[in-house]
């Protein structure tokens, strides 16, 4: 597993022998949270990572992490610690997409992202219906909860606008 970081729109591959046009080609872009208007120091993305592994049929396998800054949850300093002390970092760290590409044509399929579990709360594994970046395969996907999951559209409730699919 090597790092790729995502700033400002720009990839930065360290070292990297995974299949880069594949990882860059399917990078997820990120719409932020509509509750950020009101406090923009809340949950920034920082960073998105990703993860390379091969499927059972061979097949590669790409999952994207996204790295939040974290100044909502623990409040103040003593909660703080005993976060740091817990998780070891003052971050919020999601999985939020995957995608399975043929290494032979560069076709992705088995699309899916980090929803929530029922209108803004909890986690689990939806279907990816939404839209792409216009000429290119990047999905766009929408941080709509609080606890920095995400949506394929900005509709509420949160998840597939086309309807919620069967969890994973």
């Amino acid at each position: 597993i090597l790092p790729i970081a995502l700033f400002f729109g720009s990839f930065s591959v360290f070292g990297s022998p995974e299949p880069t046009g594949a990882i860059e080609r399917n990078a997820p872009i990120l719409v932020g949270r509509w509750d950020r208007i009101r406090n923009p120091e809340d949950d920034r993305p920082l960073a998105i990572g990703y993860s390379v592994s091969e499927s059972d049929s061979g097949k590669t396998v790409i999952r994207y992490t996204v790295f939040f800054s974290d100044e909502d949850s623990a409040g103040t300093r003593e909660k703080t610690d005993r976060q740091i002390g817990r998780y070891g970092r003052r971050l919020d760290v999601e999985w939020a997409y995957q995608v399975t590409v043929d290494p032979k044509t560069g076709e992705g399929s088995d699309r899916i992202y980090q929803c929530d579990a029922l209108l803004g709360i909890g986690h689990r594994t939806c279907d990816f219906r939404g839209d792409f970046r216009a000429g290119t395969e990047r999905p766009i996907l929408y941080v709509n909860a609080r606890h920095n999951v995400f949506g394929d559209g900005p509709e509420f409730p949160y998840g597939s606008r086309f309807g919620r699919s069967e969890e994973r």
